[in-house]
Order: structure tokens, then sequence, then C-alpha cells
């Protein structure tokens, strides 16, 4: 016999002694092949968020220089986190430290409740979110690094 045919002999047996396996021990290989599917499904969905997470803003060339501010607060005893920060929180950081060079302010809404925007004598419900202007910028995508403005 040649090695491939060994081969093939080889694992011919190991799959008939697999299925004598799983046909003899029903209840137990489904729990265990149940318990390897979710913990592959979990480690995968960890390591897709993970990934996602720490290659947020990575496609910048100052990747490393741009930071998000966010806000901790404690109303009624309980402490809530929210990346929404007050609007004062921009200027006061640029006056107060040095290293804070530029900064972009995002105002996000509800879903639910359109943003009512009146230009003159027009008036439009808006969703989604709006952006503060920036002139001069460390974003170096182009939807960023040029100057926003709402078409009305």
């Amino acid at each position: 016999m040649s090695l491939i045919q060994n081969a093939i002999f080889m694992l011919k047996n190991y799959l008939l002694a697999s299925v004598r396996s799983l046909q003899k021990h029903f209840s137990y290989s489904i729990i265990n092949i149940t318990g390897i599917g979710l913990g592959l499904a979990t480690f995968i969905l960890l390591y897709l968020w993970i990934s996602h997470e720490l290659s947020f803003d990575r496609f910048h060339e100052n990747a490393g220089r741009i930071y998000r501010g966010s806000l901790e607060y404690s109303f009624g005893g309980q402490v809530a986190k929210t990346s929404v920060s007050p609007t004062a929180l921009l200027p006061t950081m640029k006056k107060n430290f040095a290293e804070v060079e530029n900064g972009v302010r995002v105002y996000n809404p509800s879903t639910r409740n359109p943003y009512i925007v009146k230009s003159a004598d027009k008036v439009f419900k808006r969703r989604g979110s709006f952006l503060q202007t920036v002139r001069s910028s460390k974003f170096s995508h182009s939807n960023y690094s040029r100057e926003i403005r709402p078409k009305l």
C-alpha cells in the first residue's frame, strides 16, 4: 500500500470511530458540540468588537494626536457616562491646556425627535449628527478636513 492509501484508510477508520462515538454518547456529543460552537462564536464576536474599537480613527495620518472627550456625571445617585460633552468644554480646554490644538464638537440629537433648523423664512426638520465647522484640522480624511456647511 502506498502512503496516500494508508492516509485515506486511516481517515476512514477515524471518521467511522467518531460517528460510532457520537451515536453511542449522543447527548454528551450535542452538549460538547454546542459548547464548542458557542465558545467559537463568542470568541469571534469579541475579537471583531475589540479590533473595531482599537482601529477607531487609525486611518488618519495624525491618529496618535486625536482624542475623544467624554462626560461622566451623577444625577440622583446614579452615575452615567456619555460621549456627549458640554458646549463650553472645547473652548475651556483650548484656553487652559496648551496641548489642545483644535477640536470638533458633535451634536447628535435623538433620532426620534427631529432637529428644527430655521434659515430666513424656511423651517426644516432634520435628523442626524451636526458638526462644528473646522478650518484647520488634524483630520487627513477629505470628508473631515474640509469646511462643512449645511445645505439649506
